[in-house]
């Protein structure tokens, strides 16, 4: 989301649609250019792979048992 967001306010169009996607699934958040949106699709994002990240971790520790 941040690389993203600072690439479309550098270039107007670059990754729109991916960020319009991604409003849609972000309350809160809106495919504007400005740093305030950049900020908050930020925050969406980290919040976001933090807890795909655990879950992932969590079944990644269930099924990867030692077997001794």
């Amino acid at each position: 989301m941040l690389g993203m967001g600072l690439a479309n306010l550098i270039w107007a169009n670059y990754g729109q649609l991916f960020l319009q996607m991604m409003a849609s699934a972000y309350p809160g958040y809106h495919a504007t250019r400005s740093i305030a949106e950049v900020i908050v699709g930020t925050l969406y994002g980290f919040v976001d792979g933090l807890i795909a990240g655990a879950v992932f971790a969590w079944l990644y520790n269930q099924f990867a048992r030692p077997t001794a």
